[in-house]
């Protein structure tokens, strides 16, 4: 998580040189807010009113920072961090899927609306925990760098609605077990 915390600060700080240098057309924040939904079930609930939910290993809301770089008419780059989050929570217990992701993305702008793009992400502290009558164990999971594949539509210069595919998967720290958590995803991208 520190190093998380550093490489954010890095980039910021040299988002911010690059602003302060003259540079501000061709950098700007992101910031983002989204729902992905996939990947193998972690766990089932039912609840006593009768509904249910299951967790999914790529499932969850995801909120999104970072710095995005125009380095021309055509190509554009991105580096962000987010946390991606899936709960079940009821008034005896509850249960949380939960990673912090990486990435490095490099976007092709076919036009000034839309753009598609292929990034390398790496999710960290990567965990699933439970309590009370929710609770079946409290696991942590390694990841490798996975792909992801997205397309952005620009509604205007500040706002990017994005479809994303990411193909991931999870090893059960301490066990001979993967998890698939391959996922799709929609998300708004706020750019200031």
């Amino acid at each position: 998580m520190k190093k998380t915390i550093f490489a954010v600060a890095i980039s910021l700080l040299a988002a911010s040189q690059a602003m302060a240098a003259g540079l501000s057309d061709k950098y700007s924040f992101i910031g983002g807010l989204g729902y992905m939904n996939g990947g193998d079930t972690i766990s089932s609930f039912r609840f006593s009113d009768g509904g249910s939910q299951n967790l999914k290993a790529g499932s969850g809301v995801v909120f999104t920072g970072g710095v995005n770089y125009r380095v021309n008419n055509d190509w554009s780059v991105a580096a962000t961090v987010g946390y991606q989050v899936d709960r079940a929570s009821a008034s005896n217990g509850d249960a949380k899927m939960e990673r912090v992701p990486l990435e490095l993305a490099g976007f092709y702008h076919i036009n000034d609306k839309f753009r598609i793009g292929a990034a390398l992400r790496k999710a960290s502290n990567v965990k699933y925990t439970s309590s009370g009558a929710a609770y079946s164990g409290n696991y942590d999971f390694d990841s490798n760098v996975s792909p992801v594949i997205e397309a952005e539509y620009m509604t205007s210069p500040q706002l990017g609605i994005k479809l994303r595919y990411v193909s991931e998967k999870y090893k059960v720290k301490g066990y001979n077990a993967n998890v698939d958590a391959n996922h799709f995803g929609i998300s708004a991208a706020f750019y200031y």
